[in-house]
């Protein structure tokens, strides 16, 4: 038996880091520079079993059509096993989980063509994730691939338009299963199956099948440590019946290979992945796949034919990277593309098909102190996109350029800073109308800086500012994040996070309007003014080792006009007041408004009674109110919480208490 072994001890009055063996912060890893502990034999394989069964009681908020409210109790139940099938593997299953208790995603308003990326916070799905990992991209840190388990319980795709009552918020989980573990041969072994229940609208109509969710991923290490091969297959099975079939996919299959190679004692490294997929369904339902953001078929200038007799989609991915990882100087050059029928939302997370894209980084890693910074990060990088239609200068939808910075300060401050330049070569965004022509974007730069204090301070603030404008077209933005963090004792800590943001978009899509006989299309955009203001607090309270508290609160209120109303008339005139035309007898008019505003907060009391066992107090509120051609005026904040206090609120209240048992 062999085991990875490190000792490490963090002396806060120095903000200082003692370790063995010596973690090299110019170096990419920490198992990989682990020490080595040999010479242990005859270690058993006990076999455990752990089962943690639950009860749930809930209050909720009910309404009627009519808007009368009123409360209704449920009550529900379930369990969460684990079972070491060997020391290295673990069997965890769950039956009819309930996550009442976790924090609520955060309020956002969107208004792009694609869907938000949720972080996953449910314990079941994030212990041991990263053994699906199967990334197609990365941004900032966060990273899209295969498999995104938020998929699994998500919000029903059908929406019922027949009534204001409430629906349901999630699809619920009947059961799910997970196997995971690694040998000591180095193989990587994770599989996933879940089942997820109908949900229904309030004519009994279907808002989300009975569906089956599969995820198998194996990875093996080659040499030591410095290369591997892996794999990953996963499926979607719906029972769709009249309700669904022309609205969702009945199958959806993905499959993949990667591999990784280091090199020059790992300093270097080859990577990449090939993948496939396959969607089937009706005719309908394959259609609205195709019309759908992430492909837009019905694009004009797209080489891509959108044909409604279709009752399946096919594509591939492909991804070579070639990159540096250790050192001073370090860089990343990847080229990756995406076909356009390559369909992987249904269990993963993909944005937009059709694309292929280069990307180049270099970075500058200086971590020796000097009189200046303890440490120092340097970095630039470049993007370039295309359609896969045709390669051409023409038909590039994307590129930007820029350079940030990263360092800690002498006296243990961090700062951040950037600055990027986009679209400095003509960009035809392909994307823009929302499937309609492409339209010739306008450059734009923006930067961003951000300054935190030492993390040993029991109060901790933060000031993140960015600002972007672009080219002669009346089109600018600025945020402002602030944030102050407390440690008030070892058991007391919380964060207050404000955030302000003003954009003026002279470029945003409002609507594509048929003629009344179906012979045309308006692709319609405006001049958009939006403030946008919000309010994020959590707070962190241990009572005593058994019991602790903790509170989520977030408002969140945004407001907007459209004015300068117009029509999509030549997107790739090199002219940008030839781009569009008035549009009808409206332009030039304020056209809507919009008022969006909610509140969202959790308070969960626990209490471990036993080890192991606890009982959950959980509170969750949510208030919203979205308003279509209101007035708007000088983004009254106080009138605007004034009126999401006056919503009715949707209250849960719920008690869950588990008692966990070993065999």
């Amino acid at each position: 038996h062999v085991f990875g072994l490190g000792i490490v001890r963090d002396i806060a009055r120095l903000n200082e880091r003692d370790s063995w063996p010596l973690i090299r912060r110019d170096r990419t890893g920490i198992a990989s520079q682990l020490g080595e502990l040999t010479g242990i034999q005859g270690l058993g394989t006990p076999r455990h079993l752990e089962v943690m069964p639950y009860a749930v009681t809930k209050n909720i908020t009910t309404t009627t059509p009519s808007l009368v409210y009123g409360r209704a109790q449920q009550a529900t139940g379930g369990a969460d096993i684990k079972y070491g099938v060997t020391s290295n593997f673990t069997l965890d299953a769950t039956v009819n989980p309930d996550f009442g208790q976790v924090e609520a995603d955060p309020a956002v308003l969107n208004l792009s063509a694609f869907e938000t990326f949720y972080q996953e916070k449910r314990p079941f799905f994030i212990e041991g994730t990263g053994i699906f990992r199967f990334d197609l991209t990365c941004h900032m840190g966060a990273c899209s691939g295969l498999f995104y388990s938020r998929r699994i319980g998500r919000a029903p795709e059908i929406t019922d338009t027949s009534t204001t009552a409430l629906l349901p918020e999630y699809t619920s989980i009947a059961g799910a299963a997970k196997l995971t573990g690694r040998t000591q041969h180095g193989l990587s072994v994770g599989f996933l199956d879940a089942v997820t229940q109908r949900e229904a609208g309030s004519l009994g109509q279907t808002l989300e099948p009975r569906a089956n969710y599969f995820a198998g991923r194996l990875q093996q290490e080659l040499g030591n440590g410095t290369a591997s091969v892996g794999a990953i297959l996963t499926g979607v099975n719906r029972q769709l019946d009249d309700f669904a079939a022309d609205s969702l996919r009945r199958t959806a299959y993905t499959g993949g290979v990667d591999f990784r190679r280091d090199f020059h004692d790992r300093d270097y490294r080859l990577s990449g992945y090939l993948t496939k997929s396959q969607v089937t369904g009706t005719p309908a339902g394959i259609a609205v796949t195709q019309a759908s953001s992430t492909h837009y078929y019905q694009k004009p200038d797209d080489g891509e034919r959108y044909d409604t007799t279709r009752t399946s989609l096919n594509g591939d991915a492909e991804r070579l990277t070639f990159e540096k990882i250790n050192g001073t100087v370090q860089f990343q050059e990847s080229f990756i593309r995406y076909s356009p029928g390559f369909e992987v939302n249904d269990i993963g997370f993909l944005t937009e098909a059709g694309e292929q894209s280069q990307s180049t980084w270099l970075g500058l890693s200086l971590v020796s102190p000097t009189r200046l910074y303890r440490s120092l990060f340097v970095n630039f990088q470049q993007h370039n996109q295309w359609n896969t239609a045709r390669i051409s200068a023409s038909d590039l939808t994307n590129n930007d350029a820029g350079f940030t910075a990263d360092a800690e300060l002498t006296n243990s401050w961090l700062m951040h800073g950037g600055i990027t330049w986009h679209r400095f070569i003509p960009v035809y965004d392909d994307r823009a109308s929302r499937g309609g022509p492409v339209l010739r974007r306008v450059p734009f730069t923006d930067a961003f800086l951000e300054l935190d204090g030492d993390p040993r301070l029991r109060l901790l603030p933060s000031l993140g500012a960015y600002a972007w404008r672009a080219r002669g077209a009346q089109s600018w933005g600025f945020g402002v994040d602030p944030s102050l963090a407390f440690r008030l004792s070892r058991s007391f800590t919380g964060t207050i996070a404000p955030h302000f943001e003003h954009n003026s978009d002279n470029n945003q899509w409002v609507d594509n309007l048929i003629a009344a006989d179906g012979s045309d299309t308006a692709y319609t955009f405006g001049h958009i003014d939006q403030n946008t203001v919000s309010l994020t607090a959590r707070v962190d309270y241990t009572l005593s080792p058994r019991l602790s508290l903790q509170v989520y609160a977030q408002p969140f209120v945004s407001s907007g006009k459209y004015t300068d109303w117009r029509e999509l008339a030549d997107g790739r005139n090199a002219n940008y007041a030839l781009r569009f035309h008035n549009y009808g007898t409206q332009a030039g008019v304020s056209e809507y408004n919009f008022d969006v505003a909610e509140f969202r907060s959790n308070v969960v009391l626990r209490w471990e009674y036993r080890a192991g066992s606890a009982i959950y107090a959980v509170w969750t509120q949510g208030r919203s109110f979205e308003n279509d051609g209101s007035a708007y005026g000088g983004f009254d904040v106080h009138d605007s919480a004034r009126d999401l206090y006056a919503i009715h609120p949707d209250n849960t209240f719920l008690i869950k208490a588990s008692y966990w048992f070993s065999l």
